[in-house]
């Protein structure tokens, strides 16, 4: 009989899971920036699938945090969920994948997310797909009008590496405005100075931060990549922008990361921008890990109940009240329910982006027109932007 055990890595055993990783994700052999995609930090829980004492699969979970509707709640990321050939199609993802929910259920932490390399396999685990960043390809002479506009504020540049705690600041207080943003610990945020070259430009109105970009310089005359465009309101948006148009004779061509909620197209006149998903990222997931601590978020107005069911999370199959009090949620144990609910649906309800009359097709909920009816009033349309890449 073939002896299965779940280890945690820690220091050099943490070199197991980097094999696989590299062996699943990479070509062989690695290059150096490669390399550091697998890097483990010290608040990572590092875990291995180990038959007749030889490791086979692995994964991680990264602790996050992320705003749901405006409430930041604990997050578990799950990262480098890989396996050697041999191993494969023997259910040690699955066994792995339980592991690492009931490990987050242990930390307190109430959603998590992960990228799929295949999203119906992950659905069965409780996971929904978000929507897929956009990036707008145009001119910077689309902009050219904006520099004879006077705009409040100033843009001051900074190489990220040297006013890192600037931008990891500045990245929490934005935090609070954007819908699903994730941040990884301060440790793994570190990779993101010590890797690549970055440029930070924030923009500032009465001395306050309200917005910024983060973008690198690599082919002048060529695209201008802007990976991060945040920004608090309108005029700190076209302070922004405003910035980009002063690299007019610089860039052809700029190329910038938004939300999928905005519409870059409506902005200004003669974009001609064209925007599209991001062709090497696959789109997000995430679901619900712990139902009864999702109060608090801000939500819409009236109330439901549901059975929920969740095949991989024991603890939440149980009955519940969702309730608007005075606009933030409150979920409360119940005896009597409306409808059932797979956590699939309340995790669609939650993160937004799915119209629960869709339910019925996807076989996530029961639940009557009426019961539809509420559960959209409940949790109005919002859709996710995730940030953190893992």
């Amino acid at each position: 009989m073939e002896k299965i055990e779940i280890r945690e890595l820690k220091g050099e055993s943490l070199e197991i899971s980097r094999e696989m990783c590299q062996y699943a994700f990479f070509p062989t052999p690695a290059d150096e920036l490669q390399a550091i995609e697998t890097q483990y930090q010290q608040d990572f829980y590092v875990v291995a699938l180990f038959e007749q004492n030889i490791p086979l699969a692995t994964t991680a979970c990264i602790p996050l945090t992320q705003n749901i509707r405006g409430k930041i709640f604990k997050c578990g990321g799950v990262a480098n969920v890989a396996a050697y050939p041999e191993a494969r199609r023997k259910g040690y993802a699955k066994k792995l994948l339980n592991h690492i929910l009931n490990k987050m259920k242990e930390e307190e932490q109430v959603v998590s997310l992960l990228y799929p390399f295949k999203e119906s396999f992950y659905e069965k685990f409780g996971y929904i797909t978000f929507p897929q960043i956009k990036t707008a390809n145009f001119s910077p002479n689309s902009l050219l009008p904006l520099l004879l506009k006077k705009i409040k504020g100033k843009v001051e540049r900074h190489l990220l590496k040297n006013n890192f705690e600037i931008y990891v600041n500045s990245l929490h207080d934005m935090q609070k405005e954007i819908h699903g943003l994730a941040i990884k610990p301060l440790s793994a945020l570190q990779q993101i100075k010590d890797k690549v070259n970055l440029w930070l430009a924030i923009a500032r109105v009465d001395e306050k931060i309200t917005g910024f970009l983060l973008y690198n310089v690599r082919k002048p005359f060529e695209i201008f990549k802007v990976f991060k465009f945040y920004y608090k309101d309108s005029n700190t948006k076209y302070l922004l922008l405003q910035y980009l148009a002063k690299h007019v004779d610089q860039f052809k061509e700029i190329e910038l990361e938004i939300k999928p909620d905005e519409l870059i197209e409506c902005w200004f006149v003669d974009s001609g921008a064209s925007v599209k998903t991001k062709s090497f990222a696959a789109s997000p997931m995430g679901r619900i890990v712990s139902v009864e601590d999702l109060s608090g978020m801000n939500v819409g107005i009236g109330d439901f109940s549901a059975k929920i069911n969740d095949k991989n999370c024991d603890w939440n199959n149980n009955a519940y009240s969702f309730s608007s009090d005075d606009g933030v949620l409150n979920v409360t144990p119940t005896k009597n329910y409306e409808c059932n609910l797979s956590i699939q649906g309340l995790s669609a309800l939650i993160y937004g982006g799915y119209d629960p009359y869709d339910f019925y097709f996807r076989e996530w909920s029961d639940a009557s027109s009426d019961v539809l009816l509420r559960m959209k009033k409940l949790f109005p349309e919002v859709l996710p932007y995730i940030h953190s890449g893992f």
